[in-house]
């Protein structure tokens, strides 16, 4: 974690030598399954990293210099579309981490900001499976679009609150007590 932006830079040096020097959709060798993604979208990861770098450890110029260095591999590596979707979402986490957007703040984005995750995981299965029955039924647009709607977020409501939640409390006070345990056993020794 102590290098992440200086492996990062690598990682977008890497992901322009695959798409200029390997063979057409053929990543390097040793980098295909899960890490052809990253090849493919891994400036989008870093920026995350950035910006969460930038929010919590403070302004620095090289932070701000892997952005445009994103930037410029998202334009060198995809579309001209991705490229400038990119740009919008670079704009818009600059006015977040800098206090611009706290407008937003009302409680029911702050809850669709919650079961975000579940609801992303969730709802395209979820809904082409009520889609399919509801085919079957002809039953009125309206139904098809409302139904498939409620239930993903419903699922995606109890699994944020009932599931999500609950197992990152029980993390938490797990890695708390092996802390403890450890700080403990270093006493001792």
């Amino acid at each position: 974690m102590k290098n992440v932006e200086l492996l990062g830079t690598l990682w977008l040096v890497t992901m322009c030598l695959n798409k200029f020097f390997a063979p057409i959709y053929q990543p390097f060798i040793l980098l295909k399954g899960v890490f052809s993604y990253f090849l493919m979208y891994g400036n989008f990861f870093f920026a995350g990293i950035l910006f969460y770098n930038l929010r919590t450890k403070g302004n620095s110029w090289y932070r701000h210099f892997g952005l445009v260095l994103c930037l410029l591999v998202t334009y060198l590596c995809s579309c001209r579309e991705e490229t400038v979707v990119f740009f919008v979402f670079l704009v818009v986490f600059y006015l977040f981490i800098y206090g611009h957007l706290t407008w937003l703040s009302q409680k029911p984005l702050i809850y669709l900001g919650a079961i975000s995750y579940s609801l992303y995981l969730t709802h395209s299965k979820i809904g082409f499976v009520i889609l399919q029955y509801l085919d079957i039924l002809q039953v009125n647009p309206y139904v098809k679009f409302i139904l498939p709607l409620a239930c993903a977020f419903i699922i995606a409501t109890l699994m944020t609150y009932c599931i999500e939640r609950q197992a990152m409390k029980y993390i938490r006070r797990t890695y708390k007590d092996w802390e403890k345990r450890r700080a403990l056993k270093k006493v001792l020794d």
